[in-house]
């Protein structure tokens, strides 16, 4: 399969359901809610930012993981230390699962070395989502954000990129 891209985006308010009729884009959580739900073996997620409030720790993305779990599929996500505390606090069974897997980059010293600003999510290393938005309420649903839907050899590519990145060390396991 050839390379295969689409414009996502979280768009700004008032402005939004027209943006995304003109411009022919999706919404950046509904592709998220898609990847998540389409994903049979593996889901990798890489963000700096992740916040989980009590509402959206109920929410529908929160419940598209878990069910993720239920169907076996293996989840590494990769985020900050203040990240990863805040998601082991807002879903610790999700966390505590036998299946994810937590990391962070080594060059990750303080919160203004976050080590890595990447967000993408893929699944099953054939697709997959590259851009701007956080895994938080403003990233998903207030900011202006922009990204691509990515399949294919650049969906596994990418996932490579990160693999390749744990094998030379620089991504390290986080005890859960």
């Amino acid at each position: 399969m050839s390379n295969t891209v689409q414009l996502v985006v979280t768009p700004p308010g008032p402005f939004g359901s027209t943006l995304i009729r003109r411009m022919g884009a999706r919404t950046t959580y509904g592709v998220l809610m898609e990847i998540i739900t389409k994903a049979d073996r593996s889901l990798f997620i890489s963000t700096p930012f992740i916040f989980i409030s009590s509402d959206t720790a109920a929410g529908p993305l929160a419940m598209a993981l878990k069910q993720a779990i239920a169907r076996s599929v293996r989840i590494d996500i990769v985020s900050t230390s203040e990240s990863i505390a805040r998601l082991k606090a807002a879903l610790p069974s999700f966390v505590a699962h036998h299946l994810v897997s937590l990391l962070r980059p080594r060059a990750e010293i303080t919160d203004s070395m976050l080590g890595s600003h990447a967000k993408l999510f893929i699944a099953d290393e054939n697709y997959g989502y590259i851009g701007s938005a956080n895994l938080t309420d403003p990233g998903l649903m207030n900011n202006l954000e922009m990204g691509v839907v990515v399949r294919g050899d650049l969906a596994r590519s990418a996932s490579g990129f990160w693999k390749e990145l744990e094998r030379l060390g620089f991504l390290e396991r986080v005890e859960k």
